[in-house]
């Protein structure tokens, strides 16, 4: 996607990706292209016929029955293995 590989996103994620910074940095520069392209922050409720109904991905897109999610990790999923708890 152009969006992702202009000059200025990259500069705006390479200022969100810093040390001790939260994903939440770098998903506030990604938000405003994922809601044009019509995801949603955080749904709630799509698990809830399985037994981790809890789920929340970061961002949802639906499709027909179906859908897309959306995760954006930094930090920790490369740091302290916790991308297998995000699994």
């Amino acid at each position: 996607m152009s969006y992702f590989r202009s000059g200025e996103v990259k500069e705006q994620i390479a200022a969100a990706n810093q040390p001790r910074t939260n994903s939440k940095e770098v998903q506030e520069v990604l938000l405003p292209k994922a809601k044009e392209l019509g995801f949603r922050s955080e749904a709630k409720g799509l698990f809830d016929d399985y037994a981790t109904s809890a789920l929340r991905p970061d961002y949802y897109c639906p499709i027909g029955e179906t859908g897309i999610i959306l995760e954006v990790e930094r930090g920790q999923t490369t740091t302290n293995n916790n991308d297998l708890r995000n699994f």
